[in-house]
Formats: structure tokens, C-alpha cells, sequence
């Protein structure tokens, strides 16, 4: 997977007709033990392949991670809104968590588990956030969401309406640390 995304950023844009930089969010959810072993492991491969655009194909990269107790609709919200973002840049969305498809969508792409809000459950979804990143105009967009897509009927308001577990834990508890989940609204 590496080695093909590294083949598309390198292949489809040479250095000579490249002049803006990669732009990286990597939103990864580290504190569910269930998933977080293989996410620490996924998010240190991104960061190696981020590591080899730099050196090998000589580009400008910039990474906002979202990740441990900032691992929150409101933390992706803030580091996609907040992203800036040339006409000239590529930009890398991965994200690593829990997520589910609401039956009756529109878009055959996840939504989010990462979190609830005063009892709601919030939503935020790839396309949400490929479509937030489009209107800044960049010159390339690649999103990957390493998550399940099962589809599920409209999650119950504070449950996890994560498809693959079925189970409270993980992104809707509170931080270890014992802070409180932020609410959170959509990709605005």
C-alpha cells in the first residue's frame, strides 16, 4: 500500500511540474485497546511513507496528527478546517479508527466513530471531509479510511454506533486521563 500511494504522488506528479507541498492529516485512534496495537503500528508505516516523499521524492511535507486524547470529532474537525492549503498541494487524509455506513446514505463512504455529544451521537464522514478539503482547492486528494463500513440503522443516541463491535468502549469513553469529550459539530 505504501509503496502504490508513493507511486501515485511520485508518478502522476513529477518534481519539475509539482510546486506545492504535501499536506498530511493522519487522525488515528490510539486509546481503543481492541484496535489501537495495530493503529500505533499503521500510523508509524504513514509516517514512514511521509518520511520517504521527503527524501526520496524531494517534496515539502507537513503532518497534523490527531491522535490520543485529541482523537475527537472536534479534534478532525479543527485539523481539517484549520488546514492550510495551497492551490498546488497534494493532500493525504488517513484515517484509523472505528466507523460504520448509516443505512439509506447517499455516500457509499464511512462515517467516523469518534465520539458523542451531550447524549447525540455525532457524525463526521469521509466524504465530509473530502469534500471540506476540495473546497481549498488543492491540486490532488487522497483520503483512505482504514475502518469498517457496515451498514447500520441510525445510531441510538450516546451508544456506540460503531458496526464492527457491537460493545460501548473505545472513541465515546472518556480519556484516560479523565477529560471530558468535546461536542463536536460536523465539518463545517
Amino acid at each position: 500500500m505504501r509503496r502504490l500511494i508513493l507511486a501515485v504522488v511520485l508518478g502522476l506528479t513529477p518534481a519539475y511540474a509539482f510546486a506545492g507541498k504535501v499536506v498530511a492529516i493522519i487522525v488515528t485512534d490510539t486509546f481503543d485497546g481492541s484496535i489501537g496495537t495495530g493503529i500505533k503500528a499503521n500510523q508509524k508505516q504513514i509516517g514512514a511513507l511521509l518520511d520517504r516523499l521527503e527524501v526520496e521524492g524531494n517534496f515539502e511535507v507537513s503532518r497534523t496528527v490527531v491522535e490520543g486524547v485529541a482523537f475527537t470529532c472536534q479534534g478532525i474537525s479543527n485539523a481539517v478546517n484549520s488546514l492550510a492549503v495551497n492551490s498546488g498541494d497534494a493532500v493525504i487524509v488517513y484515517y484509523a479508527g472505528h466507523g460504520y455506513r448509516l443505512a439509506g446514505s447517499p455516500s457509499k463512504f464511512p462515517y467516523f466513530e469518534c465520539g458523542s455529544a451531550g447524549g447525540a451521537t455525532v457524525k463526521i464522514g469521509l466524504a465530509d471531509v473530502v469534500a471540506k478539503l476540495a473546497e481549498k482547492e488543492p491540486r490532488f486528494v487522497l483520503a483512505v479510511a482504514d475502518t469498517c463500513n457496515v451498514v447500520i440503522a441510525e445510531p441510538a443516541p450516546g451508544v456506540m454506533a460503531d458496526g464492527c463491535r457491537h460493545a460501548a468502549g473505545g472513541a465515546s469513553d472518556p480519556p484516560p486521563d479523565g477529560g471530558a469529550v468535546p461536542p463536536c459539530p460536523l465539518i463545517s
